[in-house]
């Protein structure tokens, strides 16, 4: 009997043990509520998002009105926007001086004769792609240096959007970078454009235009520096962080408000490029990523 009463105890243990182990709460495989912002229930730190940003390059020219050899700089910078319209983005300075039909002292400000030094330009016309690589209009230079495709190797580690509003003559101008790595000692250079600004422009070229050549139309003109025009210092970023700035300009009333522009430029601190970004007075941006 003894016996017996044993048996029945540990067969009690057991049922006991099926009933516990039945009643037990699942893990549930899906995300509470409070998660559904990830609904994959992902623990990404930011060392884990590889982040890639799509990689424009800059077509500087520098150009006078009064050299008749700068109308075929302009003529390269428009077949590079023709191949690449996406990822070229155009700025003409102008050096000042002339006098009578090209007096370009209109299209030039001061902080030209600062870059020209600072990049040694060695004359007019001088096109760079990058801020600082020579370019003779060979468009097969620029593909290496943009995302050309959704495929491409090229990429930047920094991501640039440009928002902006004009109220009256107050230009606000809002520039965002976002950094895929750790970074210090960079700067973000921001520059308002004018297009369709039409003078005599000198022409040494045997092409039926004249000389002088008269309505010659200038695009991608800059106009002023709303940072410092070798760029405002940003402070030392972490990965994944944002960095933004807000400047204000007065635009004269002798600029056409409805074709400005502007260039956001990050450089390193040796003034190479990191990326760039173009975009119309009103439009706000959004990041451009890397599909």
């Amino acid at each position: 009997m003894k016996k017996l009463t044993n048996n029945c105890k540990e067969i009690l243990i057991v049922l006991l043990s099926v009933f516990v182990l039945s009643c037990k709460k699942e893990s549930s495989p899906y995300v509470s509520s409070s998660a559904e912002s990830n609904p994959h229930n992902y623990s990404e730190s930011l060392s884990d998002v590889k982040t890639k940003y799509v990689k424009n390059c800059t077509l500087e020219v520098y150009t006078t009105l009064w050299c008749g050899w700068c109308p075929r700089a302009k003529t390269l910078t428009d077949q590079a926007l023709t191949a690449y319209p996406n990822n070229v983005v155009p700025m003409e300075f102008h050096g000042g001086g002339g006098s009578g039909l090209e007096d370009d002292n209109a299209l030039s400000f001061a902080g030209v004769r600062t870059l020209m030094s600072a990049f040694s330009v060695p004359g007019y016309p001088t096109s760079y792609l990058n801020r600082n690589l020579n370019y003779i209009g060979k468009i097969s230079e620029i593909a290496p240096l943009i995302t050309v495709s959704s495929t491409s190797n090229v990429s930047s580690p920094v991501g640039i959007a440009i928002n902006s509003s004009l109220n009256g003559s107050k230009l606000s101008i809002t520039a965002r970078a976002r950094f895929a790595q750790a970074m210090s000692g960079s700067k973000l250079v921001v520059y308002v454009l004018e297009d369709g600004i039409v003078t005599a422009h000198a022409n040494y070229y045997n092409d039926g235009k004249g000389n002088p050549i008269l309505n010659y139309v200038n695009d991608h003109v800059v106009r002023n520096s709303a940072s410092s025009v070798l760029g405002d210092l940003i402070p030392a970023q972490t990965l994944g962080s944002e960095y933004s700035k807000t400047y204000t300009v007065s635009i004269p009333t002798s600029w056409n408000k409805q074709r400005l522009s502007i260039a956001a430029i990050v450089v390193q601190s040796n003034n190479s490029l990191l990326n760039a970004r173009k975009a119309v007075v009103g439009q706000n941006q959004d990041f451009q990523l890397v599909p």
